[in-house]
């Protein structure tokens, strides 16, 4: 099999797919068994199937138009992959192989609507730089080592909720809609489009951001570097 293009294929296994619903749990006298967390979806018009996903896949192929991807690395995805059956190759045993284009594309000029006779103004449809196609990995998780796909920043999954006490002295949450964050991973591309790199404080709106869950223990957060607010020194 060779890959086109900027292409690689990622495979979901049953496991995996399986640790949406359960997780395996040690009785006291050592026998393990499984944990439902939730009821199995039965098919894709199951409304709950949009909700339950998984975002991690192990890098099965790679396109030799592809450098910095092995064969073997873990695959960090949106959450519509693994219930997309556009991105669907195959069954192979229990598992599931999907592709995945690995570079973002961006529009290289502005398109503009002109005005006609049912419409008196001219539109953006959109401009030069927005993007064309957003790549659906987000990332690479290699060993230890996170790696950001363009354009995706990566940091540490933190809570936005924060204690207040009021002037009378009453104690409450708030949610934070602007904060800071340390990057933890940022793409070449993003480095050289924005300045941007590891380490570096940036701030952000809540509502740009999101998760990325890698197992059932450890999350973390992302943002589109477009939508980041401002580099922090």
């Amino acid at each position: 099999m060779q890959l086109l293009r900027d292409r690689i294929l990622i495979r979901i296994t049953k496991e995996n797919r399986e640790s949406i619903y359960s997780k395996k749990i040690t009785r006291e006298d050592g026998t393990v068994v499984n944990l439902w967390k939730t009821i199995p979806t039965k098919d894709d018009v199951d409304e709950r199937a949009s909700a339950l996903m998984i975002q991690t896949g192990i890098v099965e192929e790679v396109s030799s138009a592809i450098d910095w991807i092995k064969k073997g690395d873990i695959a960090l995805m949106n959450y519509d992959v693994c219930n997309s059956p556009q991105n669907f190759i195959k069954k192979d045993g229990d598992d599931s192989i999907y592709f995945l284009n690995v570079n973002t594309t961006y529009h290289k000029e502005d398109q503009i609507a002109y005005q006609t006779r049912k419409s008196r103004r001219d539109q953006i449809v959109f401009l030069k730089d927005d993007y064309n196609e957003l790549s659906s990995l987000l990332g690479i998780l290699r060993d230890e080592e996170l790696i950001a796909n363009d354009p995706y920043v990566f940091f540490d999954n933190e809570s936005v909720f924060v204690s207040r006490v009021s002037k009378s002295g009453i104690l409450y949450t708030e949610k934070r809609k602007i904060f800071d964050r340390k990057v933890i991973a940022a793409s070449a591309a993003t480095t050289e489009r924005f300045g941007i790199k590891k380490g570096d404080i940036i701030k952000v709106k809540e509502a740009d951001t999101f998760s990325i869950k890698l197992d059932e223990d450890h999350t973390i957060d992302a943002v589109n570097d477009v939508d980041i607010l401002m580099l922090v020194h």
